[in-house]
C-alpha cells in the first residue's frame, strides 16, 4: 500500500498466469528475457520466478518437480510453506497465459510505474518537510519531472513515444543527478528509439545512407 492508502499498480492474475505457463512449458521462459524477480508485485511470485531462473541457469528445465525441489532446498523456513503452496495453487488452478511475451512486458511496465510512483512520493514527502531547503527541493523536482517529460522534444510539433524502459532510466538518472541530453526528434519514432530515445543530439554528426534503388 502507498502512503495515501492506494494499492500500487500491479496485475496479480497476469503474474500467476505467466508463472503457470512457464512451469507447464519451460520454453515459455524464452519470451521473458527482460523480466526479473523484482518486477513481480507479489513476493511469493518473485521467489518462484527467481527459482525458475536459478534452475534454468543450472541447465535444467524449470517445471513442477525441479522448481519445488529448488525452493525446498533454498527458501527460508518462514517462507517455504507459503511459496510451495503458491506453486501448487498456481499450477493447479490457474490457466496458463497464451500471450507470455505481452504479459511479461506488462509486468515489467507495471513495476516501472511503481518505481516512478515511489520516486514521486519521495519528492512529495520532502516537500511537506519544512526542514527541506526549498531551492534544493525545486531543483530535485525539476530534474525528475524533466526526465519524465523529456519525451516531448525541442520540436513542439513532433513527439516521440519512448519505450517505458527508456523513460524509467531517465527518471532514475535524474534521481541520481544525471541530466539527459535533450535531442531533436527526427519525426520517425523507430529512428528516435534507435538513437537511445534522445533523437538528434547537439555537436554530433549523423550520416543517413541507403542502398541504391531504395527511393531515397
Amino acid at each position: 500500500m502507498t502512503e495515501i492508502g492506494r494499492v500500487p499498480p500491479h496485475a496479480h492474475e497476469i503474474e500467476r498466469g505467466l508463472l503457470s505457463a512457464i512451469l507447464v512449458d519451460s520454453d515459455v521462459l524464452a519470451s521473458c528475457a527482460e523480466l526479473r524477480p523484482d518486477h513481480f508485485y507479489v513476493y511469493a511470485h518473485a521467489q518462484i520466478f527467481a527459482a525458475i531462473l536459478a534452475v534454468a541457469s543450472r541447465g535444467m528445465r524449470p517445471d513442477l518437480v525441479t522448481v519445488p525441489d529448488y525452493l525446498s532446498a533454498t527458501a527460508k523456513s518462514a517462507d517455504k510453506t507459503n511459496v510451495l503452496e503458491q506453486v501448487y495453487a498456481i499450477t493447479g488452478r490457474v490457466i496458463p497465459t497464451h500471450e507470455p511475451e505481452r504479459h511479461a512486458r506488462e509486468i515489467v511496465q507495471l513495476a516501472q510505474r511503481r518505481e516512478v510512483i515511489t520516486i514521486l512520493m519521495r519528492l512529495a514527502s520532502a516537500g511537506y518537510d519544512r526542514a527541506t531547503d526549498t531551492r534544493d527541493w525545486f531543483e530535485d523536482v525539476e530534474r525528475t519531472v524533466f526526465a519524465a517529460t523529456s519525451v516531448a522534444t525541442a520540436n513542439e510539433m513532433s513527439f516521440t513515444r519512448l519505450d517505458p524502459s527508456v523513460v524509467m532510466q531517465r527518471i532514475l538518472d535524474a534521481r541520481d543527478g544525471i541530466k539527459p541530453t535533450p535531442g531533436l526528434s527526427t519525426g520517425i519514432t523507430a529512428l528516435d528509439r534507435r538513437l537511445h530515445g534522445l533523437g538528434l543530439g547537439p555537436k554530433r554528426l549523423y550520416l543517413v545512407a541507403g542502398r541504391p534503388g531504395m527511393g531515397k
